[in-house]
């Protein structure tokens, strides 16, 4: 599922899926959590409150059934492993031109609309970090899926 960033000292990301009624919620700690049959009100109701951590602690949390979301490795998603102390993989979709880098702090961040040229440069890189930082991030519209 897709999370948008939020503004939070206790929230990374949040994302919901309309037709399933589920919502999910990245804390900081890095803990993914799936919140079952949460209406669109009270979505929109989280992501507008000025204080998520409160908004989370009065709405949501103990009053929907909810289970953690587990890290999963890589291995059958298309990954590469890199040689780098900031990325750990990599991953390339050359139809949609989407990015996504897993960093070493367990984040992953899909980019969007990334030339072939730039991900094969980015593989060639001497300092993949470097590169990262320089041509991908904030040059193109970024999103944070998981932790």
């Amino acid at each position: 599922m897709k999370r948008e960033a939020v503004d939070s000292s206790m929230i990374a990301s949040v994302g919901y899926d309309k037709f399933e009624k589920i919502l999910e919620v990245e804390f900081h700690s890095g803990k993914v959590y799936q919140y079952y049959n949460v209406d669109q009100k009270t979505c929109s109701g989280l992501i507008e409150a000025d204080s998520k951590g409160r908004y989370m602690n009065a709405y949501i949390i103990n009053e929907y059934r909810y289970s953690e979301v587990p890290y999963t490795s890589s291995s059958s998603s298309g990954r590469i492993a890199v040689d780098s102390s900031m990325i750990a993989e990599v991953a390339y979709d050359s139809d949609s031109e989407t990015l996504e880098l897993v960093y070493t702090t367990g984040a992953i961040w899909e980019y969007e609309g990334v030339e072939k040229e730039v991900y094969d440069n980015l593989l060639k890189a001497d300092s993949i970090g470097r590169y990262v930082r320089n041509n991908i991030i904030g040059c193109y519209p970024e999103f944070k899926t998981r932790r």
